[in-house]
């Protein structure tokens, strides 16, 4: 039998879970919205529809249902952007998830940050 390696978590930053109705929009494409599946204070992951992937660019904005919280030009790499689900609903061509890290925060969004997590989050259990 041959010895198995042992998963090593490499994240630096508890994951937490966001309740469902918290969204990221793609900056310049505020009108282009993904529903955010967990986040840390070091990033993270979306899911999104579209036929094409990396709308975003470099930027990043997280916001909830009537701008009832608003945090925007969050700095943004990918790591990574995968097709999750093939669908054919009205034009609709594939759900994807995208993964990815914040660059440097202002203290002011770093503070944003911490309140969206401690308010709009639970532990996640992944």
């Amino acid at each position: 039998m041959a010895d198995k390696k042992p998963i090593v978590e490499r994240r630096k930053h508890k994951r937490f879970k966001v309740s469902r109705g918290k969204s990221v929009s793609f900056v310049p494409y505020l009108s282009k919205q993904g529903q955010i599946i967990d986040i840390s204070e070091g990033g993270l992951a979306f899911r999104y529809i579209s036929g094409k992937k990396g709308l975003w660019r470099e930027f990043i904005a997280i916001l909830i249902d009537r701008m009832d919280f608003f945090l925007k030009d969050i700095p943004f790499k990918t790591v990574y952007d995968f097709k999750i689900k093939h669908v054919n609903f009205f034009g609709v061509k594939s759900i994807l998830r995208c993964g990815g890290k914040f660059g440097d925060l202002s203290s002011a969004q770093t503070a944003k940050l911490e309140y969206f997590i401690k308010n709009y989050t639970s532990l996640s259990k992944m």
